[in-house]
């Protein structure tokens, strides 16, 4: 049994024994012994009742299971033959060495009491002295010795109480800031009591007990203790008699000593094999957060309270008592569920703490005996709930008769090279606590007057994310503390939502699969689904790539359309050249609407060529003359063509290909020179296809992907565009025009009237000439790999002033941010654009201006979806993911291609229904992503 789960029974039997009435299990029922004449009070019965399952489970293993381990088992005290210096045990020795290498502030562990201000503060002080006089690991310092640490005992005299007066106009804001300064102290383990208490008090009618004690010292079992004894030696002192204190058989430092005897040996390497066997190969837990991992998270955290419903409390107990199974068991199962929804694995580990007291020498004893159980569980997705309640039952259990093992000496024999961004066999903890008073807003213990815990701000955490657990009258509270180097506020909100919501499922039906219990709220299920769709927008459907064309040769036909190393042509002169090359085409055979291959070197060739072809009625084909033979036969092969559009030195690359109609252009100049420059043959509709660019095959054979005049169309013409590209840009053809990012390069610059930049292979090559010649040319509009950028932008920066560049639009890679900071240090009028896209969908799908924000959180972030598309993100069973949680993209809208051809069985398994639209088409994208708030 837990730790927090023993405390809260202990205290639940002790409140019985208060009343005379003694618990006990007989034949497997629970057994109560009432004095006569006495009726148990309704609240304690109401209790006893909710609590049955967990009596039962406490009785079974401390007083079946462990009883053997009781009987025979004890810790001696210190003896003359112990050692000189008396080690650490295991748990503190980790937490020494932490404090040597990055300090310890998130192992503080406060406490604010609000008392009676007329406390009398000498006998605070004096009681206090008495308990750390008893208790010696409260006034246990830690020394070393040729680098091995060492407790020792300093006398409790020294102790001083801290005394502030507050006699400001605005008290609580002081206080606050006291409290806060005297929690976030740092103790120097070397010579520090590690109890530190202030009394605060000011011009209000009570005062301020603020504690602090150090993890070193200290477990969640010690802080009662400290209370109750503080209590009773305070009133004892006051009535001036001698508090009644339970004798301590033992101090902190001979179950130091005892944990490390040889006679302990034998059981703790049981159990080590055990948990060795258990956590063989276990991976890290990767939860999506929003701020890139730090190679050294900071212990800098923020916490956020929340309350699940009295009912939903009911009902899980119900649900409990119905499995077999504890409320601890039933919520971890539920949070397990959380942690594979949000992350996607289904192996990982929850730490959860222990009490780790089963030997009655340590019951009355402050100290820190607190353990930590690494509980793995490997589940799927079709799992029924109820299947994985029966498997958490077990590993906790299992867990449970192998505790006793220190965490620390698990980790030592599994973990090799230590990953500092991240704590060591588990991520993220889970914890159910005893009740919590101050939830209630009724008094805790009293001191002469009203003694009230209250609640404590702290800024640190230990872990990544744990979520504790308690118990109360209203229902249960659920306080996450979250790492603030991970997480934001409002996802730490959303997580508990669907924490309570995973709640709400089960207990309707805990035979649901996992994977189809309910995750979303209904107003977020209903936003989720609006950003899911396209967004409306319009654009003219009725045109084609060439009619926008068209409309840029008649604006200004003398205006430079393209510029290469050797020739330069304008919009008239591009026009004409096309028109005689379609009209070429179609003389040697091409009909309309065949698919034609164009394999020509980087040069003005390139866009003659794609004009020439689409102008004959045609799509066009690009074949790289840089890729393997293989590779171009499949593609002559699989897309049939009889046409290819070339220039003589790549000839040999279809010589195999008999039949094959080759177009060479610096061969046929002569002859498509003589053709008609004037006229265009063939009428071209918007669903014709415009091209078939094959993907890189790199998860199986090539694909060619079917684009059509409309999808292209609506990429640069919409109602509310997203630039401002104008016939004074000039871009640049950086990448291969059989890669579809050339698409957006290359009518980018037609479409919109401005010129289009081709620079050689060998000038890309040299990145302090390419760099030059873009300064040379004044280019305006620029789009990049990220990877490409990142090693030319010191060459660009090399001249700044020179620079023309108004748009670095980044794609076909993920972008880090903080790569650009430079970048937009010197050239901030430039704007930075991260776009995602993919063949499929016509080049783009995301766009996000990156800003001074992005590139200081330094995320990839491919923000929204450009107008006319939408991206929905599904989990394995096509239902909307949370935001902030990864599941497959998927792609929606008037950007998605015919498919993929001759690929029927591909086609139907990427091009699905929407089940969002309108009896449209979503495009399954194989992506990961999340939607961030």
């Amino acid at each position: 049994m837990k730790e927090s789960e023993m405390l809260d029974i202990t205290t639940l039997l002790d409140e019985a024994n208060d009343q005379g009435i003694v618990i006990s299990l007989k034949e497997g029922k629970l057994k109560l012994n009432v004095p006569k004449g006495k009726k148990i009070e309704s609240t304690l019965f109401q209790k006893l009742r909710l609590r049955k399952n967990d009596l039962i489970e406490y009785f079974n293993t401390y007083n079946g299971i462990s009883s053997d381990l009781l009987a025979n088992e004890h810790i001696p005290k210190l003896s003359k033959k112990n050692p000189a210096t008396i080690p650490l045990s295991y748990a503190q020795e980790r937490i020494w060495f932490i404090d040597k290498l990055q300090g310890t502030l998130q192992y503080h562990q406060p406490t604010v009491l609000k008392m009676n201000r007329e406390l009398d503060s000498r006998l605070l002080s004096d009681a206090f002295k008495r308990i750390i006089d008893r208790h010696e690991i409260l006034r246990t310092v830690y020394r070393e010795k040729d680098g091995v640490p060492y407790q020792q005992v300093l006398p409790a005299t020294e102790w001083k109480l801290g005394i502030n007066e507050i006699d400001e106009n605005d008290p609580d804001r002081v206080g606050k800031q006291l409290i806060e300064q005297i929690v976030n102290e740092p103790f120097d383990l070397s010579k520090d009591y590690v109890l530190r208490c202030h009394l605060i008090k000011g011009k209000v009618e009570f005062a301020l007990l603020v504690i602090v004690i150090h993890h070193i010292a200290s477990d969640g079992w010690s802080f009662p203790i400290l209370v109750s004894e503080l209590v009773e030696t305070y009133q004892a002192m006051k009535a001036g008699h001698k508090a009644r204190l339970m004798p301590l058989p033992i101090q902190y430092a001979d179950y130091a000593l005892w944990q490390r005897s040889d006679n302990r040996e034998e059981l703790l390497s049981i159990q080590l094999n055990y948990w060795k066997e258990k956590l063989r190969n276990v991976k890290p837990l990767y939860l999506p957060i929003d701020y890139r991992r730090p190679s050294l998270r900071s212990v800098l955290g923020n916490g956020s309270s929340h309350l699940i419903g009295f009912k939903l409390y009911k009902q899980l107990i119900s649900l409990s008592n119905k499995e077999g199974v504890t409320l601890f068991m039933t919520l971890l199962a539920a949070f397990k569920v959380l942690v594979y929804r949000y992350s996607g694995q289904e192996d990982f580990c929850i730490g959860t703490p222990v009490s780790n007291r089963n030997l009655p020498e340590t019951e009355h004893l402050i100290g820190f005996f607190s353990n930590t159980l690494a509980l793995r569980t490997d589940f799927n997705g079709r799992m029924k709930f109820s299947d994985l309640l029966v498997q958490v039952k077990k590993t906790t259990l299992d867990a449970y008769d192998n505790q006793e093992i220190p965490f620390e000496r698990i980790v030592d024999s599994l973990v090799g090279e230590r990953d500092r961004s991240r704590n060591p066999l588990f991520q993220v903890m889970f914890v159910l606590q005893n009740k919590d008073e101050t939830k209630e807003g009724s008094s805790g213990n009293s001191v002469d007057q009203d003694l009230t815990l209250m609640d404590v701000e702290q800024h640190t955490t230990q872990f990544e994310l744990t979520f504790n657990v308690s118990e109360s009258a209203k229902g249960l509270w659920v306080n996450i503390e979250y790492s603030t180097d991970l997480y934001s506020s409002n996802t730490i909100a959303r997580m508990f939502h669907h924490f309570e919501r995973i709640l709400e499922s089960i207990v309707c039906d805990p035979t649901k699969e996992i994977d189809n219990l309910e995750l979303l709220t209904a107003t977020e299920k209903q936003t989720l689904l609006a950003l899911s769709n396209p967004m409306e927008d319009g654009y003219p459907s009725g045109q084609t790539i060439l009619g926008l064309f068209d409309e840029q040769v008649h604006n200004d036909p003398d205006a430079i359309a393209l510029i290469s190393d050797n020739q330069n042509f304008s919009y008239s002169e591009l026009d004409k050249r096309s028109n005689q090359l379609a009209r070429y085409l179609v003389r040697k055979g091409v009909r309309g609407e065949e698919l034609v291959g164009l394999c020509v070197d980087r040069s003005c060739e390139i866009i003659i060529g794609i004009l020439g072809i689409l102008k004959a009625g045609c799509a066009y084909v690009p074949i790289d003359p840089s890729l393997p033979v293989q590779r171009v036969s499949f593609m002559v092969e699989d897309a049939a063509l009889n046409y290819v559009v070339c220039v003589s030195p790549s000839l040999s690359l279809f010589a195999s290909h008999g039949e094959l109609h080759t177009i060479p252009l610096d061969d046929d100049s002569d002859e498509i020179q003589c053709e008609d420059k004037e006229i265009v043959l063939k009428q071209v509709s918007p669903d014709q296809l415009a091209y078939v660019i094959y993907t890189s095959g790199t998860t199986g054979l090539p694909k060619g992907t079917l684009i059509t005049h409309r999808n292209v169309v609506r990429l640069f013409k919409t109602d509310s565009p997203l630039f401002d590209f104008n016939n004074e840009d000039v871009w640049v053809l950086f990448h291969s025009y059989s890669f579809d990012f050339s698409v957006w390069e290359i009518f980018g610059a037609l479409l919109y009237g401005g010129s289009l930049f081709i620079p050689s292979k060998d000038l890309i090559l040299d990145a302090s000439r390419f760099a030059a010649a873009l300064v040379e040319h004044k280019v305006t509009v620029f789009n990049q790999t990220p990877s490409s950028f990142y090693a030319l932008q010191d060459y660009l920066l090399d001249d700044v002033e020179g620079l023309q560049v108004r748009y670095i639009i980044f794609g076909g890679e993920a972008l880090s941010p903080d790569r650009l900071e430079k970048w937009h240090r010197f050239v901030p009028e430039c704007r930075l654009i991260n776009m995602y896209g993919i063949t499929e969908t016509t080049v783009h799908v995301t766009f996000k201006e990156i800003g001074s924000e992005d590139i200081k959180i330094g995320i990839s972030n491919i923000g929204v979806p450009i107008p006319t598309l939408g991206c929905a993100i599904l989990d394995a069973v096509g239902r909307l993911v949370p935001y902030n949680v990864p599941g497959e993209l998927y792609i929606s809208g008037f950007g998605l291609s015919r498919g993929y051809l001759n690929r029927p069985e591909l086609t139907y398994d990427r091009f699905v229904p929407d089940p969002f639209g309108a009896g449209g088409l979503m495009y399954r994208t194989g992506d990961l992503a999340r939607r961030l708030s």
